[in-house]
């Protein structure tokens, strides 16, 4: 069996976990700091959720937990990740919100990584994925 690889990140934000929240979870927030053209969910637990964009493809997956101004998990699938569309291939995304100085530490882990190449990839670009919602939630 494969040692699936987690990423951990954590990421102070001078804004409220109301403000974070709302756009982690807002289709018109979310394409506006993170490489996406379209987000569709209705937005509860157990619910569809796709993200969509010209490079990365078609994210497919389900929202796992949704607990209002303190925490967004999903899994999904990606045919990128060169596996086949079953559930042990799933990604899974975990956003937890904490208060933190006047502003809010974001926490992500992402685990189930499909290979140490994703891995080494997806580390990477959190960095700048994280840094762009930063700056972009900081001044709305």
């Amino acid at each position: 069996m494969l040692d699936k690889k987690v990423i951990y990140k954590e990421l102070y934000i001078n804004a409220s976990k109301e403000m974070v929240y709302k756009c982690l979870t807002t289709p018109e927030h979310i394409v506006s700091y993170f490489p996406l053209e379209k987000v569709e969910s209705n937005w509860t637990e157990g619910s569809s959720i796709l993200f969509e964009g010209k490079e990365s493809g078609k994210d497919i997956g389900k929202i796992i937990n949704l607990v209002e101004n303190e925490m967004f998990s999903f899994r999904y699938w990606n045919q990128n990740h060169f596996t086949k569309n079953i559930p042990q291939n799933e990604v899974f995304v975990n956003y937890l919100l904490k208060n933190s100085e006047g502003g809010t530490l974001l926490i992500l882990k992402q685990s189930n990584l499909p290979s140490d190449e994703y891995f080494s990839i997806m580390n990477t670009v959190w960095k700048k994925l994280l840094n762009d919602f930063k700056v972009y939630v900081e001044n709305k």
